[in-house]
């Protein structure tokens, strides 16, 4: 490695373990505009069922919606569930630590914001 990405792997590094280090201290919020709630979260293309599987099993509490359909072929018709949103589902989140774990789940991106 060279000198020049040495450097930005240390840069990387401290500001890496300065925000997991605030998120260690679970009495205080990581942000004082942070708001408990529901929250869209972006995820990998066909990996929504394993993420909501995985944030359950993390005991995250999570919506996954779906419709039910009816998929007919030349010989059956068959009832399925079909993912109502690809790619997005949501989160109920109540502080940083939660927040944080529901994205270091394996297929998580990232949560939708506006602004």
């Amino acid at each position: 490695m060279s000198q020049k990405g040495e450097a930005l792997f240390y840069i990387y590094s401290i500001f890496y373990f300065s925000y997991v280090n605030q998120l260690i201290q679970i009495d205080k919020p990581m942000s004082k505009n942070f708001k408990s709630g529901w929250y869209v979260l972006y995820v990998q293309l066909c990996h929504e069922k394993k993420v909501h599987n995985l944030l359950e099993e993390n005991q995250l509490e999570s919506f996954l919606p779906m419709i039910k359909t009816v998929r007919e072929w030349s010989d059956r018709k068959k009832t399925i569930f079909k993912l109502l949103f690809l790619s997005y589902f949501f989160v109920k989140v109540s502080s940083s630590l939660e927040h944080h774990k529901s994205l270091s789940v394996d297929g998580a991106y990232r949560y939708v914001h506006f602004g």
